[in-house]
């Protein structure tokens, strides 16, 4: 929402202060760290055939294959978010900033 000239204060009636959001977030990405981590090489264990991925084990595993592309990209938006609030904020910028090393920045 944008604040175009109004008070600051008036926003915040309608969000949920977190005094601990960067820790909360961090135990969060690190929870996720495992779990990936952990779905990375179930997955793997299900779609390899002698070290190699099986096209016949994708197509029959496919739902676990969306699962762990969905869980990364879950966990790369949890990263970017958590180093996002590990910077300091540009003096009188409120808005969101891209990273320049973001694949997504032009």
């Amino acid at each position: 929402m944008a604040l175009d000239g109004q008070n600051a204060a008036m926003q915040t009636e309608n969000y949920i202060v977190m005094p601990d959001l960067l820790a909360t977030t961090q135990q969060a990405l690190e929870s996720l760290d495992t779990l990936l981590k952990e779905a990375k090489g179930t997955v793997k264990s299900l779609v390899a055939k002698d070290g190699r991925i099986s096209s016949s084990l994708m197509e029959q595993h496919q739902a676990a294959a969306h699962g762990l592309s969905w869980l990364a990209t879950y966990h790369e938006s949890m990263r970017i978010r958590t180093s996002a609030l590990c910077r300091p904020r540009i003096s009188g910028h409120q808005g969101a900033r891209r990273r320049r090393d973001s694949p997504y920045s032009p």
